[in-house]
């Protein structure tokens, strides 16, 4: 028999914080530091210390204040209690003095806050500056000689009272560097330090690193919490209404286009969703998720919905096995991520004719079969009778991915004239082409959405350089100059490369954007290429296969819609949750910033002014409003399309 296996022993290791011994003992101490207090309070008669008895009013009041245990001990001459001031919090050195309270030699060790000449920078307010300046000038016309210090009293993270005290006459002015908001009860320039930071995509800690720098002030991770949940509440609020008036506006000109469905309007929505982690083909786990849906005609926001699978109070409480305290719990999933999408949908689906009036009778959206069998499914009525209308920069996406993957699984079909990079982007343009050519002036009759199968399916042979099928769509066929210049300006039709050259596939992806948008790289795509001789019937049957299963989804392509407005929204909501790279999920954090990417959305870019005077009531200022003008007006010359 082997040696029995012994247990680690954990040697010097106290109870641990969260155990139930350690609470019981923490709170007969806290108790006994109360008592003590109340007899201090009591006192009458002098005792060592009693310098301290004559300041119990402001600086030992146990009903005013709360105190914690931080050391005791027990010494020959008596018991000795350590307790340290938790409210309010106060940015002091602490001095540390005696006091005894009874004949019995108990000892109270109290860190007593003595105010530190104040340093670094403040940010001030002009109002508040000028009213300070009239007071100032005037002690100093009537003082002999005015001299004074200042110390600073009720920090309230960036914003701070601060005293000047004359060494003279013993004047005391004071001067609040910023005023309370009226609604919340806030600092006005904590409100728009904490407002600041999440339109730019920051947290607590990157503002505390920046302001700790500037020597400046810092604020506490809880007060930067609070103020992030006011804004979230106020923007959620905001952005309920204006989902409404876009909904009336979609009403309106379904009305008057005469589109109804059993009497009612209506109207055309554009949906995806998204998730609060990289997750693309690779760990679906994402702790929180948002979907949109919005109007294709005003382009507008319409519904939005996000989930969370955490939050860090019940998440403690479960930990140490006790009830949660009452809070507003943001946790409002408990299903696997990727049916978070969908679930969103539905939601705003069987809401809209209640909060819009309107039934949302074409849904377009990218491939993902599942949103659409849940609304037929569960969207009672009317859910059978929507119609999905397909993602061209979609379904080309997936077009090029499975050509990729067929050539990965087939290498034998690599080489000049056969399946290479330049051929799949080729097949993929042409494709892309042929869908916005067919689309523009069809209106959806069945002529066009035959030739537009046909035109799908024959790609493979137009850019081998067989035009015998071709319609015309293929510039070579009627008699057009054959363009079959490379990248590089060559008059060739492959670069003879193959698919594995270690290119960097974000690039790529990047680059067949850009070429899907380039009007003249699109219009190449309809001339012919030097022919290679008869194409390799296996490359031709398996691309074939593929090009088929597009052709037949010709009849939701004809319309060349795209789910662009919805991705747009997607890449704002990434600016105000720190790019996707920071947890946001733990309290109300995520759901605040998907908010604000909705008003930035349906506002525009010069959104943040109008929100914060919307909000708050209070005027946002000629600096605050003409930096937002500016980027909006930046943002409008940079457009290429």
């Amino acid at each position: 028999m082997g040696k029995p296996k012994l247990r680690n022993r954990r040697f010097n290791s106290g109870v641990g914080r969260n155990s139930f011994r350690y609470k019981v003992r923490k709170r007969k101490e806290n108790k006994d530091a109360h008592f003590g207090l109340e007899q201090l309070e009591s006192m009458s008669v002098s005792a060592p210390g009693t310098n301290l008895v004559k300041e119990r009013n402001n600086a030992f009041d146990a009903r005013k204040y709360r105190y914690k245990i931080i050391r005791k001990k027990t010494p020959s001459n008596g018991s000795l209690i350590v307790v340290k001031r938790l409210l309010p919090m106060l940015k002091f050195r602490r001095d540390v003095r005696f006091l005894r309270l009874n004949q019995a030699g108990t000892q109270l060790k109290i860190h007593v806050p003595i105010p530190q000449k104040p340093e670094g920078y403040r940010l001030v307010g002009i109002d508040q500056l000028s009213d300070l300046l009239p007071l100032v000038v005037q002690h100093v016309l009537k003082c002999q000689n005015p001299d004074f210090n200042i110390s600073e009293t009720d920090i309230k993270s960036l914003a701070s009272t601060l005293s000047f005290v004359c060494k003279s006459c013993g004047e005391k002015i004071n001067f609040s560097t910023s005023f309370v908001h009226p609604e919340s009860g806030l600092m006005d320039i904590n409100l728009r330090t904490v407002w600041g930071s999440m339109t730019s995509g920051a947290g607590s800690a990157t503002l505390n690193e920046m302001m700790a720098t500037l020597s400046v002030g810092t604020m506490r991770k809880d007060i930067f919490g609070k103020t992030e949940s006011f804004i979230g509440d106020s923007w959620r609020k905001l952005l309920e209404e204006d989902m409404k008036i876009a909904g009336d506006e979609e009403r309106r000109l379904a009305i008057e286009r005469k589109d109804f469905h059993h009497g009612i309007p209506a109207i055309t929505v554009i949906c995806d969703g998204g998730w609060s982690k990289r997750s693309h083909r690779h760990s679906y786990n994402a702790l929180g998720g948002v979907a949109v849906i919005f109007g294709a005609a005003t382009g507008k926001l319409l519904h939005i919905g996000v989930r969370n699978k955490y939050c860090s109070i019940c998440s403690v409480a479960e930990s140490r096995k006790v009830e949660p305290p009452s809070h507003d719990c943001y946790k409002n999933w408990t299903e696997s991520s990727q049916a978070m999408e969908s679930d969103i949908i539905v939601e705003g689906f069987l809401s809209a004719e209640t909060v819009h009036g309107v039934r949302y009778m074409r849904l377009i959206g990218d491939g993902d079969s599942s949103v659409y069998g849940r609304i037929q499914e569960q969207v009672p009525v009317w859910g059978r009778d929507v119609k999905k209308l397909e993602c061209a920069n979609h379904v080309c996406k997936c077009l090029r991915s499975n050509l990729e993957k067929l050539v990965e699984d087939k290498p034998h079909l690599k080489g000049k004239g056969r399946l290479t990079k330049n051929a799949i982007m080729r097949i993929t343009r042409g494709v892309r082409c042929a869908i916005m050519m067919r689309s523009s002036g069809s209106h959806g009759n069945v002529s066009s959405k035959n030739i537009l199968a046909h035109d799908i399916r024959n790609t493979v042979n137009h850019v081998f350089g067989d035009h015998s099928k071709c319609s015309d769509f293929c510039k070579k066929r009627d008699g057009g100059k054959e363009r079959c210049e490379d990248d590089d300006g060559n008059k060739n039709d492959d670069d003879g490369g193959d698919n594995d050259d270690g290119g960097d596939g974000l690039r790529e992806t990047e680059m067949m954007w850009r070429e899907m948008k380039d009007e003249e790289k699109l219009e190449e795509s309809r001339f012919g290429y030097e022919g290679q001789g008869e194409i390799d019937l296996e490359i031709l049957k398996d691309v074939r296969f593929l090009l088929n299963r597009v052709a037949l989804k010709s009849g939701s392509l004809i319309g060349n819609f795209t789910t662009n407005l919805a991705e747009s929204w997607m890449s704002i909501r990434c600016k105000f949750d720190g790019g996707k790279t920071k947890n946001r999920c733990q309290r109300g954090s995520w759901h605040a910033r998907c908010y604000g990417g909705g008003l930035r959305k349906n506002f525009g870019a010069a959104w943040s002014p109008i929100v914060w005077h919307r909000s708050t009531g209070i005027t946002p200022g000629n600096i605050f409003t003409g930096h937002y003008h500016r980027r909006a007006h930046d943002l409008e010359n940079s457009k290429k399309y």
